[in-house]
């Protein structure tokens, strides 16, 4: 008895899914541009269905197993105007359909993005020792101007650092008479800053920013342009300062934070005859902060007065002193 109901709801099943199966077709399909182009990865979907498909990379599409019955396509593609087109699904048949989109200036039209952040200049006369543009020179160096530290709020050298890529910092400044300044990994060499202005000027520890006009990271063997006791094979980092210019300008910042942050820098420029040929520059920074921990305590003073003269357009004479505490 069991055997014979077994097979009765078996003839019974296999009859109704050839039934639900008459009664379905399927819907395939090409999307195309205006001009006759595939267009791949477009989804299509029947409108109030789980019907839903993608675009092969030639543009074709199928969808299986749907009820016989008129259903509204639909199509979307970014960049594409969205269509609906009618489709008709009979049973036990395959429908084809061909659909055409063009393109949608709304979704197309232009982006433009701006930015306020100037940049570092266009050359420099340290990196290769020569007036070189940077588009003409083929050595590998990053540039942190004065722009980039002011915007980043760079208080000194360490920190100016952070926006060279490729360089960390191994040890930090110990402030010790022969070797306490900063010493950086670059190329998987070990480098400390031992140029000021492209000539030899050791850093014996982490010196304020106000007094640098950009830092520059030569990288690479290249770096022993200037010596191989000044720099080693991972590179070599020069320290711009601050220089006189033709025009009077200046400012004046202002910053506070926590921890008892209190930093205030001057920056003064000035021509001193009218021909423009002597001309000053002070820089003076006050800094005082205070720290979490039981050292790292800061309370600095500087100030750098720089003069320039220019005796003609090939001599000219530039000393600077920078006295710190």
């Amino acid at each position: 008895m069991k055997t014979i109901l077994h097979y009765t709801f078996l003839i019974l099943f296999t009859g109704i899914s050839n039934f639900l199966s008459a009664q379905t077709g399927t819907l395939k399909g090409a999307v195309q541009t205006s001009d006759g182009f595939p267009v791949p990865y477009v989804r299509v979907m029947l409108v109030n269905t789980k019907h839903v498909a993608i675009t092969d990379s030639t543009g074709q599409f199928k969808l299986e197993k749907i009820n016989a019955g008129d259903y509204i396509l639909v199509t979307s593609h970014v960049g594409l105007t969205k269509k609906e087109i009618p489709v008709s699904v009979k049973s036990n048949e395959i429908t084809q359909t061909t659909i055409l989109l063009s393109e949608n200036s709304n979704q197309l039209r232009e982006i433009e993005i701006t930015t306020t952040q100037k940049t570092d200049p266009n050359s420099s006369i340290h990196v290769a020792k020569i007036p070189l543009k940077n588009i003409e020179n083929s050595q590998a160096y990053s540039v942190v101007d004065r722009h980039l530290m002011d915007s980043r709020q760079v208080n000194n050298m360490e920190d100016g650092m952070k926006s060279a890529t490729g360089v960390s910092v191994v040890f930090p400044a110990t402030g010790r008479a022969t070797d306490g300044g900063t010493y950086y990994t670059t190329r998987g060499f070990t480098t400390s800053s031992s140029l000021m202005n492209g000539i030899a000027g050791a850093v014996y520890s982490n010196p304020d920013a106000f007094g640098i006009e950009r830092i520059e990271v030569l990288k690479g063997p290249s770096g022993t342009l200037y010596g191989s006791s000044l720099t080693s094979f991972g590179g070599a980092i020069n320290m711009v300062t601050k220089k006189p210019y033709e025009t009077f300008g200046g400012n004046i910042s202002i910053t506070t934070g926590s921890w008892g942050l209190n930093r205030i820098t001057a920056d003064v420029n000035t021509p001193l005859n009218e021909n423009k040929t002597a001309l000053f520059r002070l820089n003076t920074v006050y800094h005082h902060q205070n720290s979490f921990q039981d050292y790292g305590f800061t309370n600095r003073m500087a100030i750098a007065p720089s003069f320039s003269y220019r005796v003609n357009d090939k001599l000219s004479f530039w000393p600077k002193v920078i006295s710190q505490k």
